[in-house]
């Protein structure tokens, strides 16, 4: 009941879809450089503003008429360097969450009071949801810096 309840008010938005437009940089990227130049002059005229006569140069035309090879996941597979990249970060990926779950949904079974290992366990997560939204939030060069490893 409580996923229905939590389910059903995003059903509210299904109806934008034909509301919203599609994205500019999206339509540029797929050579539809007529409905993308549209968009953006309706965008103008909805801020009182007049947008320039030329808004996407001819280079940038010409440049989109190319056409781009579409890619699947089978791709980070081809080049080596990227396939011991990507082999890399799904065996961290899994490690990491096997090992968050094993740990967080074992803490009753710790030896001890159940209450307080529970308890334990949700002030160990404090740090890493700080950490967490730091990352996500904060500038791009704050995410390149080592928290915890100094040189």
């Amino acid at each position: 009941m409580l996923l229905l309840g939590l389910t059903l008010p995003g059903f509210l938005y299904v109806p934008l879809w034909w509301f919203i437009p599609e994205s500019p940089r999206w339509l540029l990227s797929r050579g539809r450089v007529e409905e993308a130049e549209a968009i953006v002059r309706d965008a103008a005229k909805k801020n009182k503003i007049k947008p320039p006569p030329v808004i996407f140069s001819p280079l940038q035309k010409e440049l989109q008429c190319e056409t781009s090879k579409a890619l699947n996941i089978c791709d980070l597979l081809r080049s080596p360097n990227i396939r011991w990249i990507s082999l890399t970060l799904w065996l961290v990926w899994n490690t990491l969450t096997i090992a968050y779950f094993a740990l967080s949904l074992n803490t009753a079974n710790l030896h001890g009071n159940a209450y307080f290992n529970c308890f334990v366990s949700a002030l160990v997560e404090i740090p890493a949801y700080t950490l967490s939204w730091e990352c996500f939030y904060s500038s791009y060069s704050s995410c390149q810096q080592t928290w915890f490893i100094s040189p």
